[in-house]
């Protein structure tokens, strides 16, 4: 039996295919030729001047920090800033006058969160439409609907239950304040039997019934079904 011959093992060079990569960025250099080479003294006059201005503008931040007493803020993180929304809305003016404290927020006015710290860029008008009008601000049915859903998903269903009961309040009329163009009731095969009215655009803080669409406590009396889908 002829004795197995092991293969002498194989040195691969790893430069040519380290530097493969990088080959439709610039030509290839061998690894002979590299070695060869003599780094040109400048490049290291220029690299310790680099770090050394690194170090000294280190330094000088963490003097300036020193003296002022001020660091860096914390990142903010996503409920840093869905808090701030809460915030916001929870500090928002509401109607009073509905029964089991419910009632829609005002969604214009003073109190409204700015547009940041890039100048006038980012001043938003602290709008109150129709206050010059009639002294009210606006309370409208989409944006209530967004809050409570914003709230609902948030889990904070006490002030999501607040919007959804003025919702109610203006939805369900008496036989009295139906208004044909904008109600359906039994006739019409409503299977609650009651007189369901849709809601207008926008109302106000001043009192206001279900199936009203004109007055002091309406805004924008236009009916739109897309305000009453969301």
């Amino acid at each position: 039996r002829k004795p197995k011959v092991r293969p002498a093992p194989i040195h691969h060079d790893p430069w040519p295919s380290a530097m493969s990569i990088y080959e439709p960025l610039a030509p290839q250099v061998k690894h002979q030729e590299q070695q060869g080479r003599q780094t040109p003294r400048w490049v290291y006059v220029a690299g310790f001047v680099v770090v050394a201005a690194a170090i000294a503008g280190g330094v000088v931040a963490l003097v300036t920090g020193a003296v002022s007493g001020k660091s860096a803020p914390p990142p903010q993180t996503v409920e840093d800033y869905l808090i701030k929304i809460d915030d916001f809305l929870d500090s928002r003016p509401r109607q009073t006058f509905m029964p089991n404290n419910g009632g829609l927020m005002q969604v214009f006015g003073p109190g409204s969160i700015g547009g940041g710290d890039c100048g006038k860029d980012c001043e938003l008008e602290l709008s109150c439409p129709f206050l010059h009008m009639n002294g009210f601000c606006r309370y409208d049915v989409y944006d209530n609907a967004l809050a409570a859903i914003y709230y609902t998903a948030r889990g904070k269903h006490a002030q999501a239950k607040a919007i959804l009961d003025g919702f109610i309040y203006y939805m369900y009329v008496k036989k009295e304040e139906v208004n044909k163009q904008v109600t359906v009731g039994a006739d019409e095969g409503l299977p609650s039997g009651r007189y369901l009215s849709l809601l207008a655009a926008s109302y106000t803080s001043a009192p206001s019934k279900p199936g009203q669409y004109a007055g002091d406590g309406v805004a924008d009396g236009a009916v739109d079904t897309g305000n009453n889908a969301w």
